[in-house]
């Protein structure tokens, strides 16, 4: 994962780019947080104010965690400019980000267009992360199976919308 880090427009009063190169289509808020402060730790970046605050990863019990929330302060983040004619997907996961802008004093878009990009990013008020163990999964696949065997209707629905997934028993 390779991100550069553009201060000069932010020295000029726009907002700092964050830029995630072409050969990524896909970023994490924690693969963010963790290239910020180590942008914040090089001299580079010692000169300016917090690019970002986080927040998350409390603990809930039982193995589920409060997903991340990571707040740009006048930076967003850019996927680097693609070639025509195909558009490429790209994406920002693993928790919620956003961008707050200290002159409007309000929340804008954390995302900077990009030539030939369609970018994502999933957003939530109540962000978990929560790893399921693959007994967790079976007992879960185990309770699916016993109710479309219970359910005929049920079976036939998920046979008509996954095909590819349930098939023919």
């Amino acid at each position: 994962m390779q991100l550069v880090f553009d201060k000069y427009p932010y020295l000029n009063g726009d907002y700092g780019i964050i830029t995630v190169k072409k050969n990524d289509t896909s970023v994490s808020c924690q693969q963010l947080l963790n290239a910020i402060r180590d942008y914040e730790d090089n001299p580079e970046g010692m000169d300016l104010p917090s690019i970002a605050v986080a927040s998350g990863k409390e603990d809930l019990g039982g193995g589920i965690l409060i997903g991340i929330t990571l707040k740009l302060i006048d930076w967003k983040v850019e996927f680097e400019d693609r070639l025509p004619p195909t558009t490429i997907a790209c994406e920002v996961t693993g928790g919620n980000l956003v961008c707050w802008d200290s002159i409007l004093e309000e929340y804008v878009n954390p995302i900077l267009a990009s030539d030939f990009t369609q970018v994502t990013r999933t957003v939530a008020a109540s962000a978990t992360i929560a790893p399921l163990s693959p007994g967790d999964l079976a007992q879960v696949l185990n309770e699916m199976n016993q109710l479309l065997n219970d359910n005929p209707k049920l079976q036939k629905i998920f046979e008509l919308l996954l095909p590819g997934v349930f098939g023919r028993r």
